[in-house]
């Protein structure tokens, strides 16, 4: 009788023993991983960009695939399950970002001319420099508004597009503004100021100031940094006026 339980409990302890180790084995196994060749398929469908590189990672107790990705001239970087193909996580490289996408010196650069339109058009004023960066194949340049502020403008010169526009700081004892190159023209031609404009002559900076009286009209010309006047044209005005 006892040969028969030794028995009964043999056969039950092998068996428990091959159910556990079966279980153990099917929930040790892992989803089979995708191939490389069908996420960089997933991500096509996703994205327009062109795929760099890719590589399978271990991250997070998974696997997953990693992508660099470059699209619209900017380089990003995903991470993708590789048993779902589920895109886990997205961002840009900086890195490689900062770099600008028409950095090079084989690159032909637009125009000079067109450039200094471009600028003047962004800062709204008249420019006073232009340089040229050919390592970056960027224009750098600096504009005067009407009053007196400057603005630091970079043109891309590969396609004319603005990188970057900002204010300069102000210069102590640098331009004068309008308002006291018009009271030096008041001082030229007592009368009523009818307009005022920041322009160049001859590559000198000056303000055009236009003074109306009861007899005349004139325009005077002051130098936008010294104070100086440049020039005084006057005239009398019809009677019509």
């Amino acid at each position: 009788m006892k040969r028969k339980w030794y028995w009964v409990i043999g056969i039950v302890v092998v068996t428990t023993a091959a159910v556990f180790g079966t279980t153990t084995i099917v929930m040790g196994t892992n989803d089979p991983l995708l191939t490389e060749e069908e996420v960089r398929q997933t991500v096509s469908t996703k994205f327009d960009g062109n795929i760099v590189s890719s590589e399978l990672t271990h991250a997070k107790g998974k696997e997953q695939y990693k992508i660099i990705l470059e699209e619209d001239a900017n380089t990003y970087v995903l991470f993708v399950d590789g048993a779902t193909g589920k895109i886990e996580q997205l961002q840009q490289d900086k890195k490689n970002n900062d770099k600008h996408p028409n950095d090079g010196e084989n690159q032909e650069p637009i125009p000079q001319t067109d450039a200094e339109k471009i600028a003047a058009t962004e800062g709204n004023g008249i420019v006073e420099s232009i340089d040229y960066d050919e390592k970056r194949n960027v224009y750098k340049v600096i504009v005067i508004k009407e009053n007196s502020q400057k603005i630091e403008v970079d043109i891309d010169g590969g396609n004319g597009d603005v990188i970057r526009s900002k204010e300069k700081p102000v210069e102590t004892g640098g331009q004068i503004s309008v308002e006291e190159a018009k009271q030096i023209a008041l001082e030229e031609l007592n009368g009523t100021v009818v307009d005022s404009e920041l322009d160049e002559e001859d590559g000198l900076l000056v303000y055009e100031i236009e003074i109306e009286t009861d007899r005349e009209e004139g325009t005077i010309v002051v130098n936008a940094f010294t104070g100086a006047i440049e020039s005084v044209a006057i005239e009398g005005r019809d009677d019509d006026d």
